[in-house]
């Protein structure tokens, strides 16, 4: 995995979301609790997030920030904010200069595994986009 199945995977998600933003995405997207609209925010924020921790490669934390999707943004304008985050990860990935697999530096960097050399990071914190 590198950051062209970050591309590929995003404009998946434009080409199957895309056709439906004249829809109602305030329903809850399939089994989840969240709606369509939080899921959409909640997906270009990780992909923001993970792009702000392989650039800035914080020592023990995620960086203090957050995408902010205005509760007012039309589904259309959701997804341009995921392709446009989609986009920050790819390029942090494509142009990332810490040793190793991109794949497993990525996970390394949000606490999700492991990389030789470097204590795992053993916190991270799980928060959806804020619509504030």
């Amino acid at each position: 995995m590198d950051h062209q199945d970050v591309g590929a995977a995003v404009a998946e998600m434009l080409r199957v979301c895309g056709p439906h933003t004249a829809e109602d995405w305030t329903v809850p997207a399939g089994p989840l609790e969240w709606t369509c609209w939080q899921t959409a925010a909640h997906i270009g924020h990780d992909l923001l997030a993970y792009a702000g921790q392989l650039a800035a490669q914080p020592a023990d934390a995620y960086l203090p920030i957050d995408l902010n999707v205005r509760p007012t943004a039309s589904p259309a304008e959701v997804l341009q904010a995921v392709n446009a985050c989609g986009g920050l990860l790819s390029s942090a990935l494509a142009t990332a200069d810490p040793p190793g697999e991109p794949t497993q530096v990525l996970l390394w960097c949000t606490g999700r595994g492991e990389l030789d050399g470097l204590p795992r990071r053993t916190s991270w914190r799980w928060e959806a986009a804020r619509s504030d």
